[in-house]
């Protein structure tokens, strides 16, 4: 699932706990958003135009800190394992309170070290319903500017 070829960068963090778990190396994973070309994170714009309650924002962001703390096996279904198209991956934070609707942004592993995931591109799924292709082709499209330009993500929270 990490980005394929080349050298990768690895974030090691090191913790010291008194008593528990002393030196132990934790493997940490970052999470980044796409940015429009003048720096703004399009995640969060997508949340606002679609006018996302700020509790699942919260939620969202509770997802994503505990993904960047274990990686995808700590949140089991936040990234779905099968791709939607080659190399674009679905992220799901369901609906479950009210008000709430189903955000399955898509984004990428990498592409530039191994650990890393990249939110892409927004998408609220309605009604079980399969992901357009036109939505795909938007996340690549925006993969292949990321693969061009390293400078438009942005690693910011959501909530909070």
């Amino acid at each position: 699932m990490a980005a394929g070829g080349g050298k990768h960068d690895t974030i090691l963090t090191y913790v010291t706990r008194p008593l528990h778990n002393a030196g132990v190396i934790i493997l940490a994973w970052e999470l980044y958003c796409f940015t429009t070309r003048r720096g703004a994170n399009i995640i969060r714009e997508w949340l606002v135009d679609n006018r996302v309650t700020k509790a699942q924002i919260a939620r969202f962001q509770e997802r994503i800190d505990a993904f960047e703390q274990g990686g995808p096996d700590l949140v089991p279904g936040f990234i779905t394992e099968t791709p939607v198209g080659k190399d674009i991956y679905k992220v799901k934070i369901k609906a479950t309170g009210p008000g709430w609707v189903q955000l399955r942004p898509f984004g990428c592993y990498g592409p530039f070290a191994d650990r890393e995931f990249t939110l892409l591109h927004g998408w609220i799924e309605r009604n079980s319903q399969k992901v357009p292709n036109d939505e795909i082709q938007l996340a690549r499209e925006k993969q292949s500017v990321l693969k061009l330009d390293r400078n438009r993500r942005i690693r910011e929270r959501l909530a909070g």
